[in-house]
């Protein structure tokens, strides 16, 4: 992922990637609202985090703002990160030293 992010801070996505990113969001999205445990988690992720909700057309326009250059200056934000965190799933007694070697490969390229 380290080296993704690195790729996509030097590179910035391409046009047609955040084209077919933008139409999964809004289609997600849109078929969310179909349901109303989703719709009603939606709400609640949006209260929490935004202290309000958004219309559904509010979220289409925010979605349709973001383009490669927006997406590539948050991409090297992070990959000039000075702290990772890393999380390792199911590797038992070798997971913290699994999560050293991924941190440090991450701050020795950053």
């Amino acid at each position: 992922m380290a080296d993704e992010l690195r790729t996509l801070a030097s590179d910035g996505p391409d046009e047609r990637e955040v084209q077919r990113a933008r139409a999964q969001l809004k289609a997600g999205l849109l078929m969310a609202l179909e349901s109303p445990a989703a719709r009603a988690d939606q709400l609640a992720r949006q209260t929490l985090a935004l202290n309000r909700t958004l219309a559904p057309a509010d979220l289409i326009a925010r979605i349709d703002a973001v383009d490669a250059s927006a997406i590539k200056a948050v991409a090297e934000r992070y990959a000039r990160a000075s702290a990772a965190t890393v999380s390792v799933v199911g590797a038992g007694d070798r997971s913290m030293d699994i999560a050293e070697a991924a941190r440090d490969r991450f701050l020795a390229a950053a």
